[in-house]
């Protein structure tokens, strides 16, 4: 921050009064439900983030963001728009820190499992599940739309395989067993944990 306390012009061009203290504590809080509004909300903050460390020229050891999850889940849509921007980032370099204090259920679960350092904390729990849809209409048009969501299901589970080491049968249990799968944090621990792109998932105590 000081490199931009000596630049004003800097200054306000970049640290609008939402960004300061993500800038501060390189962290975002994500506590609503996944909606297209929110996760552009949350897009933003990242985009300033990336903005400020270029012009900031900041070094790439101390490219990081965290989000802490507090969510019920929400429309898959608006995940896999946050998903490419977290990909991105990834991508140039950014350690991406996704921590659970207590609740990342249904896209907040795959969200979790996107990023490259993942902690949960004792209280946390995380749920996994089949996609749901509220389609009505006629028999085709509920077909199309039930094709649809399948093809989205196939999405996440894809995701999960590349971003987890969950087995293969641990990632079809919802589908299996037909029920929610939720996770404490141990379980987390044991079953959401490392690929070659993360590190393992941490209990922090």
């Amino acid at each position: 921050m000081n490199n931009t306390k000596n630049n004003p012009m800097l200054m306000q061009q970049v640290v609008t009064n939402d960004i300061v203290q993500v800038l501060e504590t390189r962290n975002i809080h994500f506590n609503k439900a996944f909606t297209r509004e929110y996760c552009y909300e949350i897009i933003d903050l990242l985009d300033k983030v990336r903005t400020y460390d270029n012009l900031m020229n900041t070094p790439k050891e101390e490219l990081y963001i965290r989000l802490t999850l507090c969510t019920e889940g929400g429309s898959i849509l608006a995940l896999f728009s946050l998903l490419e921007v977290i990909e991105k980032l990834k991508e140039i370099g950014y350690t991406v820190h996704t921590h659970c204090n207590s609740m990342a259920a249904s896209c907040g679960f795959v969200l979790f499992c996107g990023g490259n350092h993942r902690t949960v904390s004792e209280f946390a729990f995380l749920l996994n599940h089949q996609g749901s849809s509220m389609t009505r209409g006629t028999v085709r048009e509920m077909e199309v739309d039930l094709r649809f969501t399948k093809m989205l299901e196939s999405k996440i589970n894809d995701y999960l395989r590349a971003n987890t080491d969950m087995a293969e049968e641990e990632i079809a249990r919802p589908y299996v067993t037909n029920t929610d799968i939720w996770y404490n944090a141990q379980e987390c621990v044991d079953t959401v944990s490392y690929t070659h792109l993360t590190l393992p998932t941490i209990l922090l105590v």
